[in-house]
């Protein structure tokens, strides 16, 4: 029984060392995606191969009904299925089960060529019997061992969560916009090429920033939450091109799980963290936490809400701020977007009466105008003074739209 315990046990190991390359091989797929817990399934196929080669090996030694070797297989099995992934698991088990039959084998094995027992005989087998014990309660141990440090672990990492978002909820975020030059680095088809993206991306990792985007998809990974943003939105009739972020943020309550898991496309999300790197071009911002602000604000539509990001040189406007400034923001959120109206139609109207050489000649000035009012304008470090410089390029540039009507009409 132990030759076929160590046979059953040589066989699931090698299968237990394909699976961990297996799992190896998915780990490093993810990883070059970015996708969230990658670096845990690379560490499970570790465990994996490690088990696989001390299996293949211990049962080689119990096929001579060696007892220790076959305990030996039996602790080693168990920590695979714990610390070697799914796939690895399913391989493990069988070769607990070669553990077991070679444990069972080696203590049946006959004691041939051995006369009528004496005192001394009797004694060394009972300090056999007692080697045995003590691996069988040392196996034990380290079992209880490696049990009571994963729950150790677990708890580590939540109090990690915790500090690094207390540390957020402190952090002043930098002046870095989601507009303007990140967009032309890392939007497709930019000219900027792959040697300088890598400059910039070394550049902002690390920097913490407080954006707010709007929603394109949103899945969950245990209890975190990754929110993929658009990286183009609808302004004016043009799609302005931003930077797609993947942004990773764990919940601190249940109205936060509740807020992210209503999120649908389209949706606007203020979120503050730290850049950790970027991926297909698009920044990963990880960790994150929620900036819940008023329904007011969360309702609004990508184009009224992008210019319409919390300051980030005063505390985060929250559902609970002092209503004086939360109105006085308001006002100033709602004078521009009423501008950015009255632009919009005043052009619509404009380019439906033009001949197709003059519509291309106003469209290319309009861009033109747009870069140079985010250039101006996102320059200014007050929120406020930043919205009210929106509000007043845009009135000019209305009247001088309004002007060409008439000359046009002319």
């Amino acid at each position: 029984m132990s030759k076929a315990g160590g046979i059953i046990g040589i066989i699931a190991g090698v299968f237990g060392f394909i699976a961990a390359v297996v799992t190896l091989f998915i780990g490093g797929a993810g990883s070059a995606f970015n996708a969230e817990g990658a670096k845990d399934v690379i560490g499970l196929g570790g465990g994996g191969v490690l088990f696989s080669f001390l299996i293949i090996v211990f049962s080689a030694i119990s096929i001579s009904t060696v007892m220790w070797s076959s305990i030996a297989m039996i602790v080693c099995s168990v920590l695979g299925i714990f610390l070697g992934g799914t796939l690895v698991a399913v391989c493990m088990a069988l070769s607990l089960i070669g553990g077991i039959l070679a444990v069972i084998g080696a203590k049946k094995a006959p004691q041939t060529g051995i006369p009528e027992q004496s005192s001394d005989n009797a004694t060394s087998v009972q300090k056999a019997a007692g080697k045995k014990s003590y691996w069988i309660l040392g196996g034990v141990g380290l079992l209880v061992i490696l049990i009571i440090g994963g729950v150790m672990s677990g708890k580590d990492g939540v109090k990690s969560k915790i500090s690094e978002q207390m540390e957020l909820i402190n952090a002043q975020p930098s002046h870095l916009q989601i507009e303007g030059e990140l967009s032309e680095i890392f939007a497709m088809g930019s000219k900027y090429t792959d040697l300088q993206r890598e400059k910039k991306s070394k550049e902002i990792t690390g920097q913490v920033v407080q954006w707010r985007l709007p929603v394109y998809e949103v899945s969950k990974s245990d209890d975190v939450y990754k929110i993929q943003t658009q990286s183009k939105i609808n302004i004016m009739g043009f799609g302005q091109d931003l930077v797609g972020v993947f942004v990773y943020i764990t919940p601190r309550n249940d109205q936060e799980r509740q807020f992210i898991e209503a999120l649908k496309t389209d949706d606007m999300i203020t979120f503050k963290g730290i850049i950790s790197g970027t991926s297909m071009r698009n920044l990963t911002v990880k960790p994150a936490i929620l900036i819940l602000e008023n329904r007011q604000a969360q309702s609004q539509t990508p184009r009224q809400a992008l210019v319409a990001a919390p300051d980030i040189n005063t505390p985060t406007q929250t559902i609970d701020s002092p209503k004086s400034t939360e109105d006085e923001m308001q006002n100033l959120k709602q004078s521009f977007v009423a501008a950015d109206q009255e632009i919009t139609d005043v052009y619509h109207a404009l380019m439906s009466s033009l001949s197709a050489g003059v519509k291309a000649e106003l469209k290319r000035e309009q861009i033109a105008w747009i870069k140079q009012k985010e250039s101006t304008c996102n320059s200014l470090d007050d929120e406020a003074q930043r919205l009210k410089c929106l509000t007043s390029m845009t009135k000019e540039r209305t009247a001088a739209l309004k002007e060409y009507t008439i000359n046009a009409g002319d």
